[in-house]
């Protein structure tokens, strides 16, 4: 037979929605980031990082995942002109990351007359 504070406790915790099927708490952004949706955090890469796969213009966002993103991570950027006109788009992927986990979208940027991107969308998949 259980015993009335047992059952106290337990009933507290199912009210109070500790369960099975809780989400688990977001990590924090770390310092440089700007948390985006409490999904992914991003920061423009520091000066000088070139893209690998390209020799074209390209523009580096590193992420960080705040929470799982099982189905990977995508990004998307407007490409300006030097008048801010919209001109076209680009974008990149990552594959699966865990929560704490790094990764470095590299958009390749091949109009001419490209000055500038504007970040679109962000999100996991």
């Amino acid at each position: 037979m259980k015993s009335l504070a047992a059952v106290a406790v337990l009933a507290t915790l199912l009210l109070s929605g500790c369960s099975a099927t809780t989400k688990p708490s977001l990590l924090d952004a770390p310092e440089g980031y700007q948390n985006i949706e409490n999904e992914l955090a991003i920061r423009e890469a520091p000066d000088g990082t070139a893209c690998s796969i390209s020799s074209v213009g390209c523009r580096v966002v590193e992420a960080f995942a705040i929470q799982d993103c099982p189905n990977g991570a995508y990004i998307e950027a407007r490409v300006l002109d030097g008048g801010g006109v919209v001109i076209g788009m680009t974008n990149a992927t990552l594959p699966a990351l865990k929560a704490g986990d790094y990764g470095r979208f590299e958009m390749l940027i091949s109009e001419a007359g490209a000055a500038s991107t504007e970040l679109s969308t962000l999100r996991c998949n």
